[in-house]
């Protein structure tokens, strides 16, 4: 058995494609607000948006801004639209198509010019459609408005479609494909792809129709209930045509699904078209006049002429393998009537007509355009040729004296910042450089003077109380002798650690490594603070100098740790890398808080050393959790200060 009615949809509209992407453009930000928030409710609760865009329309025309308040109006059309009160929705456009027109605004102009031709098309009136949707091309072409020419080019094919033209429609369909390939619009090309389908399902050319279909599912998503809608639909349609009743039903169920999720009545109206005639081919002739007849109320409620056609043929249909002829006839005569007021000859000659006119008023206006051009771009040149020579010659030295003037005083200005940048950083480095060195010389000063004074005092003196070891054995006191000579030795060994610290002289006989082997040894030696000390790729020996300050730096870190952080443990790397040396000094210690804590604790002559090395220093701290200290320097400068 043939499918008994193919169904045309007509999904490719403009409605919120053209008119919701301008929302916001050049709207004040309160307006702009307004309309994104009445945007949010025209789908579950239509009546707060349209409160909310009748507010916009009046601030809007109170502060004389006329595109929003025929924004405002457009958008209130769109809404009653949507939700199938096209009376309303005209009303509404025509409004907006005013305000539009008082201003110019000549993409909107053609929005509405479409949004107006849709709502002839839901009804049936396809000569009113295509007088619109062609008025709404030239606006599309004059701003050169790809996505809107693609939507329009669709509406287009989807009328001549429904009447039975199909050359027209592939001509119009292929051209909307072209435009929306051209602008990588993924939907509109779906759009495309699902039109052509259902050309094809009409002209039983199923393998064209899938080839179709797989195009449409690559840019469309399965979460996007309006396409799996359509190409469930159209599957439907194709395997009634190949008489696959059980595949009919089941894409006919999943489409009608989708047709609900959509909430939006003529969609829903044509789903349930689609799933009747499975049906009825079915033999299941009571569903299917249950599901007809809720089809009927909604043709009736939207005044979808196509929908009403549709339903009341099926119904026919189904009464008659009823037996039911006296319904069957009544549906048929509904039907007839119909079909005949959308399919009059006349009507049909008149949309041809109008095509033709538009075509020719776009062949003209564009030979008048390039005529036009050509005669300004001539007139353009010939004045061009009077003032050329003198304005060129006179643009260009001013241009070269303007340049050379500009590139003089730039280079000077860079200059002189460059010099006084330079001029600071010397001042610094001289600064510390006299610092440090001043330090360097204090502290060799002071382990001179306790190396050679105050250590060889106690050494004399050590040496003459040994003398009296006999008198304090004959006097009982040899306890006290030797507890008083132990004193004197720890003395000694206090004050040449000290004069050690002030200035090691291990440093500058054996370098930096067995200095700070030799600094750590004895600190490991009182058990209460364990370091860890690691040395990678530091064979070369380097600069007493460069050493010294090293030396000073990790010094300080150690002191600080020891004073302030409770650690146990320390690790201390120097790592040299090709002309990078990195120090990396890390405890378990309490840490302390960064954002908190105020620079000290020795901070202030570690950074102004590092700076001095023309180093960088990372500090990272938290309370609980020790405390890391990574410095890294790059040895050429450092070596060269």
């Amino acid at each position: 058995m043939r499918c008994l009615l193919s169904v045309c949809y007509i999904f490719s509209l403009i409605n919120s494609s053209i008119c919701h992407d301008l929302k916001g453009q050049s709207a004040p930000a309160d307006i702009k607000n307004m309309f994104d928030e009445a945007y949010a409710l025209e789908s579950t609760a239509p009546e707060k948006a349209i409160a909310i865009y009748r507010q916009a329309y009046a601030i809007s025309w109170q502060v004389g801004d006329t595109l929003n308040a025929g924004r405002s109006m457009q958008y209130i059309g769109i809404v009653f639209s949507e939700h199938d009160d096209l009376d309303s929705a005209i009303h509404y456009y025509n409004q907006a198509l005013y305000l539009f027109k008082a201003i110019n605004h000549q993409r909107s102009i053609g929005a509405m010019y479409t949004n107006i031709g849709n709502v002839w098309q839901f009804r049936g009136a396809y000569e009113e459609a295509i007088n619109y949707y062609m008025e709404s091309l030239t606006y599309f072409e004059a701003t050169n408005d790809t996505g809107s020419l693609q939507i329009t080019y669709n509406n287009i094919g989807s009328v001549f479609s429904f009447i039975h033209q199909p050359e027209k429609a592939l001509s119009y369909y292929h051209t909307a494909l072209e435009l929306a390939q051209h602008s990588f619009d993924s939907l509109g090309i779906a759009d495309a792809y699902v039109n052509i389908s259902k050309l094809y399902i009409n002209m039983n050319d199923t393998a064209n129709a899938i080839a179709q279909l797989e195009e449409a599912s690559q840019y469309s998503s399965s979460d996007n209930s309006y396409y799996m809608m359509l190409i469930n639909n159209n599957l439907a349609q194709l395997y009634l045509n190949e008489q696959a009743i059980n595949k009919a039903l089941s894409y006919a169920r999943i489409s009608l699904d989708y047709a609900r999720k959509q909430n939006t009545p003529y969609y829903l109206g044509k789903a349930l078209i689609t799933y009747a005639n499975a049906l009825i081919i079915s033999r299941s002739f009571y569903p299917a006049i249950d599901t007809l007849k809720a089809a009927l109320q909604i043709g009736e409620t939207t005044k979808s002429m196509e929908i009403r056609s549709h339903a009341h043929e099926l119904l026919s249909v189904s009464y008659e393998r009823l037996g039911d002829y006296p319904e069957a006839h009544h549906n048929l005569m509904r039907h007839k009537q119909i079909s005949d007021s959308i399919f009059k000859e006349k009507q049909i000659h008149s949309l041809h007509e109008l095509e033709k006119k538009y075509q020719t008023e776009k062949k003209t206006r564009a030979l008048a355009e390039q005529e036009l051009l050509t005669t300004r771009q001539e007139e353009a040149l010939n004045r061009q040729r009077l003032w050329l020579g003198v304005a060129f010659l006179t643009v260009l030295l001013l241009a070269i004296a303007a340049g050379f003037l500009i590139y003089y005083l730039y280079q000077r200005r860079h200059r002189y910042q460059q010099q006084l940048k330079l001029l600071q950083r010397e001042q610094e480095l001289q600064s510390v450089k006299a610092l440090i060195t001043g330090e360097e010389k204090e502290r060799t000063r002071i382990a001179k003077e306790l190396h050679d004074g105050l250590s060889g005092l106690l050494s004399s003196i050590r040496l003459r109380f040994g003398t009296f070891k006999d008198y304090f054995q004959a006097q009982n006191g040899l306890a006290d002798y030797e507890q008083t000579l132990r004193l004197l030795d720890e003395a000694g060994k206090e004050v040449r650690q000290i004069s050690h610290n002030l200035m090691p002289e291990i440093l500058l006989k054996f370098g930096l490594i067995e200095a700070l082997n030799s600094y750590f040894s004895t600190i490991n030696q009182s058990k209460a603070l364990q370091i860890d000390f690691q040395v990678l790729g530091l064979e070369e020996r380097l600069p007493s100098s460069l050493a010294l300050t090293l030396y000073r730096i990790i010094q300080e870190l150690i002191n600080n740790i020891i004073k302030h952080s409770n650690a146990t443990e320390v690790m201390v790397q120097l790592n040299r890398m090709d002309n990078l040396l990195a120090i990396t000094v890390e405890d378990n210690g309490q840490g302390f808080s960064l954002e908190s804590s105020k620079e000290g604790l020795g901070l202030d002559s570690i950074r102004s050393r590092v700076d001095y090395l023309s180093g960088k220093l990372d500090i990272q701290s938290k309370e609980g959790m020790g405390t890391s200290v990574y410095i890294e320097f790059m040895l050429e400068k450092a070596k060269a200060v």
